[in-house]
C-alpha cells in the first residue's frame, strides 16, 4: 500500500490500465471517462503515485465491487435511455457463483497489486510512503535528500537526472518521497 504521509496537491479518479502494484510512479492516458494509468516509463517526468482508493463496503466484499464498468460500455448509443435497458435505474442484484470476496479493504493490504481496471487514485504533490518492491534499493536511496526519478516499470531509483522527487524519511519497509507538483 502506499500511504499518504503529506496532503497531495492533486489527486485525480482513475482506472488501472494494467496490473501494477500500489506505490508505483504512473503516466496518464485519456480513457472513456476517467483517465487510465500505466506503469511510467524509464525517465517519465510527469508521473503519478498509484493508491487504491478507501472503500466505504461492508464486509466480505466481492472483489467485483472495485473494478471500473461503465453501465453502457460497449453501447454504440452510450446516452443514458430507456430503450437500450442500460440504465442505471435497471439495475437489479444478481447473485453470481463463485465470486472471491476480500475480508479487508485493499487499501491497507502491504505491497497490493492492483488488478487491471480496478479504479485507483492518482497523487503527486506530496509525500509517500513507497513500499519495498516500488523502488529499486540501494544505498544511495536509502539516504534523506536523495533525488528520484523513474525506471522501467513504474519504479523510483536513486538519479541526479530526470528528478521527480525527494527521499524525506528512511523506514524498514519503504522510503518517503516528497514527489514535485509541478513536473516535466
Amino acid at each position: 500500500m502506499a500511504i499518504v504521509c503529506l496532503q497531495s496537491t492533486v489527486i485525480l479518479g482513475g482506472v488501472a490500465g494494467e496490473a501494477m502494484q500500489a506505490g508505483r510512479a504512473v503516466v496518464l492516458q485519456s480513457g472513456s471517462l476517467l483517465p487510465t494509468a500505466q506503469l511510467a516509463p524509464a525517465n517519465a517526468r510527469n508521473v503519478f503515485i498509484v493508491a487504491v482508493p478507501p472503500d466505504p463496503f461492508s464486509r466480505p466484499t466481492p472483489l467485483s465491487m472495485f473494478q471500473y464498468r461503465p453501465y453502457a460500455l460497449g453501447i454504440a448509443n452510450a446516452h443514458p435511455n430507456a430503450n437500450t435497458q442500460f440504465h442505471p435505474t435497471f439495475a437489479t442484484p444478481r447473485v453470481i457463483d463463485n465470486e472471491t470476496y476480500v475480508l479487508m479493504s485493499p487499501s491497507l493490504v502491504p505491497n497490493f497489486t492492483i488488478p487491471a481496471n480496478w479504479r485507483v487514485q492518482l497523487h503527486r504533490g506530496g509525500a509517500y510512503l513507497i513500499p519495498s518492491g516500488a523502488f529499486v534499493d540501494s544505498p544511495s536511496i536509502r539516504q534523506r535528500g536523495a533525488t528520484v526519478a523513474v525506471t522501467t516499470s513504474g519504479r523510483f531509483t536513486y538519479s541526479t537526472t530526470n528528478v521527480v522527487g525527494t527521499v524525506i524519511d528512511v523506514q524498514s519497509d519503504g522510503i518517503v518521497i516528497l514527489l514535485d507538483a509541478v513536473q516535466g
